[in-house]
């Protein structure tokens, strides 16, 4: 039994349904003779990443009308997972897990408690957004995806805790928090997240919110 992944470009975030369309309109197709400068890319290095392993894949992958299709054995999930997200991150591809229908969009959104929105911040703005953190401006959250994303709550008042950091890893059984009394790891943290940092999350004295 295996999953399937793909990776393909777009211009604006797209929600999990439109994404699902896409992908069932999109992998229905032929292998393409001819193949987009950034699939190309995308597809060379994830031959490269797997070379001289075990192959993950059930069926090689291909791409299609624009999109690369994966298909690979379960047992190699967290592996495969890993890498090709990392992948389509780096060549500004959309992910997605057509089983847990999710998207994850290789760039990210910055969104505060007074509307404030803003697409792909540099770390300068991100550091300007959690600095302006107040009681009246309580919360920023920097997504990547639906349901991957890092979140800070201003606690000021409460005791020692000043920030409340949590992150999300694609659902609410892996909702993770700690509390931080200084600004300066809540930036970090944020700025490798958006940076796409393996390891981000380490360091910090996490436990699982219970929803």
């Amino acid at each position: 039994m295996g999953f399937d992944l793909a990776a393909w470009r777009e211009t604006a975030p797209i929600t999990a349904e439109a994404a699902l369309e896409r992908y069932r309109d999109l992998a229905a197709r032929s292998p393409a003779d001819a193949v987009e400068p950034e699939l190309k890319g995308f597809l060379e290095e994830l031959g490269s990443a797997f070379a001289g392993a075990a192959a993950p894949w059930s069926q090689e992958p291909s791409a299609r009308g624009g999109v690369v299709v994966m298909s690979a054995r379960w047992s190699q999930s967290d592996r495969v997972h890993a890498v090709v997200r990392e992948l389509a991150r780096r060549h500004g591809l959309v992910c997605f897990d057509p089983q847990e229908r999710q998207v994850l969009h290789p760039w990210v959104t910055l969104s505060l408690s007074d509307g404030t929105r803003v697409e792909n911040p540099d770390a300068a703005r991100i550091a300007a957004a959690l600095g302006s953190l107040s009681r009246s401006r309580y919360y920023a959250i920097l997504e990547r995806a639906e349901q991957d994303y890092v979140q800070v709550g201003y606690a000021g008042g409460f005791g020692a805790v000043s920030y409340a950091l949590e992150r999300r890893e694609g659902s609410a059984d892996r909702h993770y928090r700690c509390e931080l009394p200084d600004l300066a790891r809540v930036t970090r943290a944020f700025e490798a997240f958006a940076a796409g940092e393996d390891g981000w999350a380490a360091g910090f004295e996490w436990y699982r919110v219970e929803f």
